[in-house]
């Protein structure tokens, strides 16, 4: 399995977002993810920096969100998650424009993307995977005949 974690605020843009725009812009970054890869076989992990006590942990239409605790930053949870191999880091792709984080990434093993629309011009290769059919030809073709529609 192929991951992508992207590192949530780097890729919205926003150092120290006020909290009003912080979290429509955190649903927006995660809404583009869904609406751009939801037919893919790749896990998508985003990390947004935080201020709680604990790490947070969510899972929205299939992506992954973590939440850092206070005290620790979206970087080092990112290096920790793939340090710890959570995810394999030369299966990984990290998006994100940090320099010292790209650099820790990459001594890991993981690919580095510094822009996201990069990444949405992968989707195109990505969307190209072959997806196994849940019916098979016979299926199909009984079930095109018991509703009586032809076949283009």
């Amino acid at each position: 399995m192929r991951y992508f974690i992207i590192d949530g605020y780097n890729v919205i843009g926003q150092n120290q977002p006020n909290k009003i725009g912080c979290e429509i812009e955190r649903d927006n970054l995660i809404n583009q993810i869904k609406n751009l890869f939801f037919n893919t076989s790749y896990s998508f992990i985003v990390v947004f920096d935080s201020s709680r006590s604990a790490i947070k942990f969510e899972k929205r239409s299939g992506i992954e969100i973590y939440y850092s605790k206070k005290g620790l930053t979206a970087d080092k949870l990112i290096v920790n998650l793939l340090e710890t191999k959570k995810y394999d880091p030369k299966l990984t792709t990290v998006i994100t424009r940090d320099r010292e984080l790209s650099y820790k990434c990459k001594i890991l093993g993981a690919e580095i993307i510094e822009n996201f629309n990069k990444i949405k011009n992968k989707n195109k290769i990505i969307r190209k995977e072959k997806i196994t059919p849940c019916l098979g030809k016979k299926e199909v073709d009984y079930w095109l005949k018991e509703f009586n529609i032809e076949e283009n």
